[in-house]
């Protein structure tokens, strides 16, 4: 009788785990099938935001000190289910368990449904890059692999090519090399050309004998007669980056903040919190510049924010409502004067480009108002 009762049990378990497999599968294609929301608008008509101030020249604001708008997970637009599973910190069971769940991470892992330029036009100035070796080649990543890391770098030639007087910031997060080194990344990153140009030919400063808090505009743009670009790779606890002896690039310590408290009213609050551990030396590091995680994060930490994200059915969704709570919130001011610059998802979010672009311009032009340099 036991060993029968025992026997049933197995059955039960077996068939409970198969139905359950089942349903990961179903939900697994359901989410493949079912896409990300579609671009409304591909300009967003702030193609300048610094070149328009008339006395930046004059007041020569410092490099930290400037407000600038960025886009968190830059190059996932172009994300497919296709994509390899390349997820360096992951165990085997991890990228296993991706593998079977290419939609779900589709879902929650795109976080811009615009190209570079598009994200530009829309007054993006920091763009964040993952960039990782497969085979060989360089490509963008966020769980799954994307396009070649030239699809995007050849975008931000072309802008800097257009649009002079204007300063992008490439952030580099969790960089992964596999049969090169950290050097060689970076050589391929300088050595990608558009019309005969490259990063280099944008980069005007000397990282070895210049600290990121003394950059000013004027070092960056030539007085505003070229565009400039700044690249900045982030040392992460666990990563460790060697530095090229030329100065092409600066290390930072600093490293967003994630908010993931369930909603993002709670969100605001624990930026809010975080702010005020900023102005009080807890966090900040001194001359570097501090980016805001500004809106809620995808997150299994708690019930509420599992329930919250799997309601909303993707992160772009997610960010259309955090957005326009973000820079509605009446503490934006205060937060603005300790942490001049944020990024977020979906920076094409209809109404909070607009918002966002103004209020940071206005924060600008006050700064170049003041003491002349």
């Amino acid at each position: 009788m036991t060993r029968s009762l025992s026997r049933k049990k197995k059955i039960i378990l077996t068939a409970s785990l198969l139905a359950l497999y089942e349903l990961a599968l179903f939900v697994t294609l359901f989410l493949q099938v079912t896409g990300i929301p579609a671009a409304t608008k591909t300009e967003g008509g702030y193609n300048r935001t610094l070149s328009t101030i008339e006395n930046i020249t004059s007041a020569n604001p410092r490099y930290v000190e400037l407000g600038f708008l960025g886009t968190h997970d830059s190059c996932t637009y172009d994300m497919k289910t296709s994509g390899k599973v390349v997820s360096p910190d992951f165990s085997k069971g991890a990228k296993f368990a991706l593998s079977l769940s290419k939609g779900m991470t589709v879902r929650y892992a795109v976080t811009q449904n615009v190209d570079i330029t598009s994200q530009l036009s829309f007054g993006a100035r920091i763009l964040d890059f993952r960039i990782i070796e497969l085979d060989g080649q360089y490509y963008n990543y966020h769980g799954l692999a994307t396009s070649k890391i030239d699809v995007y770098v050849g975008q931000v030639l072309d802008f800097l090519a257009e649009y002079k007087g204007e300063i992008v910031t490439i952030f580099l997060q969790e960089t992964a090399p596999d049969k090169g080194t950290i050097i060689d990344v970076y050589d391929y990153l300088f050595a990608i050309e558009r019309d005969g140009k490259t990063l280099a030919d944008y980069v005007y400063y000397d990282s070895t004998q210049r600290d990121i808090s003394q950059l000013t505009y004027n070092e960056l743009t030539k007085e505003g007669s070229d565009s400039g670009v700044v690249v900045i790779t982030r040392n992460s606890s666990h990563i460790k980056y060697e530095m090229p002896e030329d100065g092409r690039c600066y290390l930072s310590g600093v490293f967003p903040i994630w908010y993931d408290k369930g909603t993002p009213a709670e969100s605001l609050d624990a930026i809010d919190a975080h702010m005020r551990d900023t102005k009080n030396g807890t966090y900040l590091t001194e001359g570097l510049p501090f980016l805001i995680q500004a809106q809620l994060t995808f997150s299994v930490g708690t019930t509420k924010g599992l329930n919250y994200a799997l309601g909303k059915g993707n992160l772009i969704k997610m960010a259309a409502e955090s957005n326009m709570i973000f820079i509605s919130d009446p503490r934006l001011a205060g937060w603005l004067e300790t942490v001049p610059s944020f990024w977020v998802d979906y920076v094409n979010c209809e109404g909070f480009y607009r918002c966002a672009n103004e209020i940071l311009m206005q924060n600008n032009k006050a700064l170049c108002a003041g003491p002349q340099a």
